[in-house]
């Protein structure tokens, strides 16, 4: 889990390449699972093109300031504002329990304070 969380793309193929490839592969009864420590960008924006086609999209954000670092907070206020299931997963965190509870799709902005962001 720290490695996924501290990682830094290397490879040439991104995660939008992957979403367009998959979208002519796959149909409206498919699910897509991403499991990922990225910060925001057009990716999530692709998950949601995915997610408007009828595919089920759940996201599984490695939370990577808990590892240390830098912070995707901007990726979980972006892909829930698109209504994508999602969950985050802390350091030390039981896997069980951080899986059992997505995050709640109402739509939230960035704030500075105790928590990070607040609902609309």
């Amino acid at each position: 889990m720290r490695h996924i969380a501290t990682s830094r793309p290397i490879g040439k193929t991104s995660l939008i390449k992957i979403f367009s490839k998959l979208e002519n592969k796959i149909n409206r009864n498919s699910s897509v699972v991403v499991i990922t420590s990225c910060t925001d960008g057009t990716w999530i924006d692709a998950l949601a093109t995915l997610q408007h086609i009828g595919i089920n999209v759940t996201v599984i954000l490695i939370d990577r300031q808990s590892f240390g670092g830098l912070s995707n907070t901007d990726a979980l206020v972006h892909l829930l504002n698109y209504g994508i299931r999602t969950f985050s997963v802390k350091k030390d965190d039981s896997i069980v329990e951080a899986l059992s509870k997505p995050h709640s799709f109402e739509p939230i902005v960035p704030m500075s304070g105790p928590y990070g962001f607040e609902n609309k």
